[in-house]
């Protein structure tokens, strides 16, 4: 009951998995928020565990969106969380060019990527998904002219060394397939033979 949900507003984002919508939160309106929804059969990962992943994340770290809430009903799940005004770095930099993008803020957004990925290296979790997709650009806090980048994107994340999970930091290698994101994977993580391994955390590195 604390959310609300403006049912006039077109979606930011939809498709045949699920949409994305503006919210807000009824204690804190000036806060900027929107709620993923997955449509029932969307995805194929246990959702315990990318839930477990999210409530671990939850509010711990600043270059990091923040979540709020996670839900389910009969046909659907929900994620609320922190809304990234600018969209992802993909988005803004084709949007507004290259040019518009100086090396003093592509210093500022690499500081906050890398902050956001030792802190899952402290907490051993691996993304196993970085890229600029999943690079988000909020307003700074501080300075609503200046821009951040959060990391988002952990529905291939991995909790490690996990007594509960039983998931180890070296993984099966992926056979290789044409998609986009994986061009922004470590080499080691591709192999055609299943038996190979790599080290997730480092493959992280590699991806940053």
């Amino acid at each position: 009951e604390r959310y609300g949900f403006n049912r006039s507003t077109p979606p930011l984002y939809q498709n045949r998995n699920g949409k994305l919508i503006k919210c807000y939160d009824k204690q804190n309106p000036g806060d900027e928020l929107v709620a993923k929804v997955y449509f029932n059969g969307a995805w194929m990962r246990d959702e315990r565990l990318f839930i477990d992943i999210l409530h671990k994340l939850n509010a711990q770290n600043s270059n990091i969106l923040k979540v709020y809430l996670t839900f389910f009903t009969e046909t659907k799940f929900c994620i609320i969380y922190e809304h990234a005004f600018y969209g992802s770095a993909a988005e803004y930099i084709h949007k507004n060019g290259h040019g518009s993008i100086t090396e003093k803020i592509c210093q500022g957004w690499a500081k906050n990527i890398y902050q956001a990925i030792d802190y899952l290296r402290e907490i051993n979790i691996a993304h196993r998904s970085i890229c600029p997709q999943h690079v988000m650009l909020v307003k700074n806090p501080v300075n609503d002219q200046q821009i951040i980048a959060k990391l988002w994107g952990f529905r291939s994340a991995i909790s490690l060394n996990s007594e509960r999970t039983h998931i180890m930091q070296l993984q099966p290698c992926w056979m290789f397939s044409c998609n986009a994101m994986f061009n922004f994977q470590a080499p080691e993580v591709f192999h055609n033979e299943c038996s190979s391994y790599y080290d997730a955390i480092d493959a992280d590195i590699w991806s940053y």
